[in-house]
Order: structure tokens, then C-alpha cells, then sequence
């Protein structure tokens, strides 16, 4: 149940932006703390601008023909959130296109998106290269524009936890909507002097 589940803390884990191209392999120790979240059940989210991903198919032969981006090639656009929901060390997409498994190639977060359109049914990988600025991929192209595929904040973790006995109020209701753009809460608080908005999504 939500209300047993709300958010009770958070914490951010970023990625070594004091280089181009902090990921060099499935291994790297920058991806560890992200992983580790992971398998711990946190859940991890992030913003990209989705516009300038590159979605490619993987190799296999795990996953074999699933959505992938390999790259974020830098269109501008506004920046989408997005949920990291695992990982899989031996994800392998061809980058360069050579036939053979190459370092840097190996290694993608499994993502759940809202955007449905560009993945599989609302899921695609993205390659632990894409968070490189410059892939690290021997003779790989990179467009000129190319950025990272995860913000500069990183990665958002959130541990969750029924957080109810610190709260002396809390709001149940159930909304249905075939447009999530039409739908708007606006909580308010209302004494005998003024009207106060909490909240409003």
C-alpha cells in the first residue's frame, strides 16, 4: 500500500564529472555505489534529455534485440525523469560496429520510462558508456553535441518506509484519468484568518 511505502529519506550519488569519460568498463568503481542501492531495493531515479537519446538494439546474447541508448547526442530539449529499476553487467551492444566485444561496450541500467513510444512497452537499457560525455570505446563516432545521458545531479536514490506514526495528518483518495496533463491536487489548509496552499501537483 502507498501509505505504507512513502518516502522516508533520500540521498544523491554522482558520477565522476571531472572527466569526460568516467566509465571505462562494466567494473568501474564509479557505477558501485548505484548498483549497490539497487540491490539493496532503493529506488534510483534520474533526469536525461530524452530527446538527444540514441537507441540502438543489443547484441546479446542476453537481452538479445531489447532497446538500448548508447549516447545522448546533445539535441536540446527539456530534462526528463527516469527510474533506474536493475542492472546487467553483460548487456553488450556493438558501439563501434566491429563484430566483437570490445571494452566499454559491456553493462547497462535497466530504466523504467513514462515515454512509451521510444522503448519496449515503457522499458529500455541504457549502456553505462551513454554516461560518458566521450565514449570510451576504441574508434567509436561521437557526435559533436554528445553529453552525458544522466544530469550532472546523478542519481536520486530514495528509501522508502511507513512513516505514519510521525504524522498527525494524512490524505487517502483514488484518481482516474486517461490525461495525466488534465490532472491537478491542490491540497489547502484553512483557518479563520487565511488560506494556505501545501501542495499542489
Amino acid at each position: 500500500k502507498a501509505l505504507d511505502n512513502r518516502i522516508k529519506d533520500s540521498f544523491n550519488i554522482k558520477i565522476n564529472n571531472s572527466t569526460n569519460t568516467p566509465i571505462t568498463s562494466e567494473k568501474d568503481a564509479d557505477l558501485n555505489e548505484v548498483k549497490k542501492s539497487l540491490a539493496e531495493g532503493h529506488i534510483m531515479s534520474f533526469s536525461g534529455h530524452h530527446g538527444g537519446y540514441k537507441f540502438d538494439t543489443v547484441d546479446g546474447p542476453i537481452c538479445k534485440g531489447q532497446k538500448i541508448v548508447t549516447s545522448d547526442e546533445g539535441t536540446s530539449g527539456i530534462a526528463h525523469a527516469m527510474t533506474v529499476v536493475g542492472y546487467n553487467d553483460d548487456i553488450w551492444v556493438d558501439i563501434n560496429n566491429n563484430g566483437r566485444i570490445d571494452d566499454g561496450e559491456k553493462g547497462a541500467f535497466r530504466v523504467a520510462d513514462s515515454y512509451t513510444g521510444s522503448g519496449d512497452n515503457g522499458f529500455f537499457w541504457l549502456a553505462y558508456d551513454a554516461l560518458n560525455k566521450t565514449s570510451c570505446v576504441k574508434s567509436a563516432t561521437n557526435a559533436p553535441k554528445r553529453s552525458s545521458a544522466v544530469s550532472s545531479e546523478g542519481f536520486y536514490g530514495l528509501i522508502l518506509g511507513d512513516t505514519s506514526n510521525d504524522e498527525a495528518v494524512y490524505l487517502e483518495f483514488t484518481v482516474n484519468s486517461s490525461n495525466r496533463n488534465e490532472v491537478e491536487f491542490k491540497v489547502t489548509d484553512t483557518d479563520e484568518n487565511a488560506e494556505f496552499t501545501l501542495y499542489i501537483y
